[in-house]
């Protein structure tokens, strides 16, 4: 091998640990008024946003912090001065949270990353912020006992198959504002369908959907 193609390699291997140890650590940390501690990732320095993830390290041990209860995601978080805006909620940020039951997500976090709930398996209750938000693969990805969801009230889409692992969901509310409804089928447990009345698109009748017309 030459020089030069070892030096490429070298440099290379250095970024794939640069990449995981950047991927694997949070940049700080905060705590609620209710004791919960939550861990950010800078994403924009300029806008001055961060992501929700995990505590440095997706395995878990006997000092991880976990969640217990319902939590609610501030929207904003203040670090050495600076005010951030919580932006998003990263991959896996709160997976394997068995004592999770409910989650309040606020407005202003416009996505929610690959498979940040995965096994939150005692969640029952979400409730989404108003402005749309961007769902990644898997996010509620074994979450059983999901049952009781509100939709954001400014959301003009819907595609069910993120609750397509809840074995609890029987009963949803479609909001006023929403004009397509995705993977409807996704939900074999599902009952009953509720519709906003100033729905310009879709009613239901004995929780049943209709088109308007």
């Amino acid at each position: 091998m030459n020089k030069r193609k070892f030096n490429v390699l070298l440099a290379s291997a250095i970024l794939l640990m640069s990449g995981s140890v950047l991927c694997s650590a949070h940049d700080f940390s905060v705590v609620d008024n209710h004791g919960n501690k939550f861990f950010f990732n800078v994403t924009d320095t300029l806008k001055n946003t961060v992501e929700l993830t995990y505590e440095g390290r997706i395995t878990r041990s006997d000092d991880t912090v976990t969640y217990e209860g319902e939590l609610q995601i501030p929207s904003k978080v203040k670090y050495r001065d600076v005010v951030y805006c919580v932006a998003a909620i990263g991959p896996k940020a709160l997976a394997g949270n068995e004592g999770i039951t409910g989650v309040v997500i606020p407005s202003g976090i416009v996505e929610i990353k690959d498979f940040a709930f995965d096994g939150c398996t005692a969640l029952n209750k979400i409730i989404f912020p108003s402005n749309t938000v961007r769902m990644g693969e898997g996010v509620f990805f074994r979450c059983p006992s999901i049952e009781n969801i509100t939709l954001g009230g400014d959301w003009s889409s819907v595609d069910l198959r993120m609750f397509e692992w809840s074995d609890s969901l029987s009963n949803i509310r479609i909001p006023a504002k929403v004009k397509n409804i995705r993977n409807l089928k996704a939900l074999d447990k599902l009952e009953r369908i509720e519709v906003d009345a100033n729905n310009s698109n879709f009613t239901s009748v004995d929780g049943v959907l209709y088109n308007k017309d």
